[in-house]
């Protein structure tokens, strides 16, 4: 992979705000085999967690995961706390639920979409 001016961000079609949309430089990709969670983090604290990540496909200009059961995005807020975003895939629909007082809006974010999409 070859990011060197940053990546954008898109969770199952959601791509506007919180970060999504600005260029992040990858930091560190960690995968845990015993908890099956793929980590992405990046240079300015920003967290990507993909639980049960499955089919990733990965060139010199993006890294895609076609599915998952979760996404997590962590924002920083200062050195003790972290804005989050859960993207759930039920099965039937993506469920999302923050620590902060955001909501998608329904048009956003699609069961059909890749899981995650990073793009150089």
């Amino acid at each position: 992979m070859n990011f060197n001016k940053g990546t954008t961000i898109t969770i199952w079609g959601d791509w506007e705000g919180r970060g999504l949309d600005v260029r992040h430089q990858l930091s560190a990709i960690d995968f845990n085999s015993v908890n099956n969670i793929l980590t992405i983090k990046f240079s300015d604290k920003y967290v990507l967690e993909i639980k049960r990540p499955s089919i990733i496909l990965c060139s010199c200009s993006y890294l895609k995961v076609v599915k998952a059961k979760e996404i997590l995005w962590q924002i920083p807020v200062d050195s003790n706390s972290n804005n989050q975003y859960s993207y759930l895939n039920t099965g039937k629909e993506i469920k999302t639920k923050s620590n902060t007082k955001w909501k998608p809006h329904n048009y956003d974010i699609g069961i059909g979409m890749n899981a995650l999409y990073l793009q150089g």
